[in-house]
């Protein structure tokens, strides 16, 4: 089954159905373990193609107190 995260508050927050509780025998409170899969960082740059990247932009020397 897939649940949709919704704005709750300043966060998301997931609605999970009673049947769904029912099963899983839980109850308001109760804490349990979402896996989630996160990409590598090398995973996504190695789904950039080269017609996505852009090219290089001189923007001169720094001015004032920028530092580079």
């Amino acid at each position: 089954m897939i649940h949709k995260a919704k704005k709750q508050g300043n966060g998301s927050g997931m609605r999970i159905t009673k049947p769904v509780t029912d099963n899983m025998e839980r109850r308001n409170g109760s804490r349990f373990n979402l896996p989630i899969e996160v990409p590598l960082l090398g995973d996504l740059l190695a789904r950039i193609k080269p017609d996505m990247q852009l090219e290089i932009v001189d923007w001169g020397k720094p001015v004032g107190k920028e530092v580079w």
